[in-house]
C-alpha cells in the first residue's frame, strides 16, 4: 500500500495530521497535490469518503481507464475531472437500488423498487487557494420509487432497504439537500 492509500484509510485518525508538512511532489497519482495553503484533501483525505459515504474521484483509490475496473461510472470526463479534483472542486454522484420482495409472512406480501441518488459536491479550499484547511460541502440526496407503505411490509421499524429512510421514511419523490456545511480550522501550524 502506498502512503497516500495509508492516509485515505485513517479516516478521523487522518486529523492528526493536518499539521504535518507534505512533501511538495505527489507520492502517487492520486496523492496530495503541490498547493500554497494547506489542503484538507492532501492532509486527512480519508474525510472526503466519509462524509460522502462512497468513493470520491481524484484521491487515493480512484481507477480510471477501463470501464469495467474503473471506480466511477462516468470516468474522468477526458481529463476535465482530474484537472478539478486538483483544483479543489470533487463532484461525485451516487446511485443505489434495491429491489424488495416479501412473498409471504410479514404484515403484507408484495413488491417494492427504490432509487437513491445522491449528489456530492466537495470544494477544497487549500486546493482552490482561497484559505488553508478548509472545506465546503454540499449534498442533495433523492428517493424515487416505491412509496414508505409499500417498503414497511415486513412487521419491522425500518424498511427491508434502510436507504429508503434517505432523505426521509414518508419521501418517496423527493430531491432534498441533505448536507450543507463550511469546515474552517481556526488555526494550522
Amino acid at each position: 500500500m502506498t502512503a497516500a492509500g495509508a492516509r485515505a484509510g485513517e479516516h478521523f485518525a487522518g486529523f492528526g495530521r493536518v499539521s504535518e508538512p507534505l512533501s511538495p511532489t505527489p507520492l502517487e497519482e492520486w496523492g496530495p497535490v503541490p498547493t500554497e495553503e494547506a489542503s484538507l484533501a492532501n492532509l486527512a483525505p480519508g474525510l472526503l469518503p466519509f462524509f460522502n459515504n462512497g468513493p470520491v474521484f481524484g484521491l487515493p483509490g480512484t481507477v480510471t481507464g477501463n470501464f469495467w475496473d474503473q471506480t466511477q461510472l462516468t470516468g474522468d470526463w477526458g481529463g476535465i475531472r482530474t484537472e478539478m479534483t486538483r483544483r479543489g472542486l470533487f463532484i461525485d454522484l451516487y446511485s443505489t437500488s434495491a429491489y424488495q420482495d416479501v412473498t409471504s409472512g410479514g404484515l403484507k406480501t408484495g413488491t417494492a423498487f427504490l432509487q437513491n441518488i445522491q449528489l456530492s459536491v466537495n470544494l477544497d479550499t487549500g486546493r482552490a487557494g482561497l484559505w488553508p484547511g478548509g472545506l465546503l460541502d454540499f449534498t442533495l440526496d433523492s428517493c424515487y420509487g416505491a412509496s414508505a407503505e409499500q417498503t414497511f411490509t415486513v412487521g419491522s421499524f425500518v424498511p427491508q432497504y434502510y436507504g429508503a429512510i434517505i432523505p426521509g421514511a414518508t419521501l418517496s419523490h423527493d430531491t432534498l439537500r441533505s448536507n450543507i456545511f463550511l469546515f474552517k480550522p481556526s488555526r494550522l501550524k
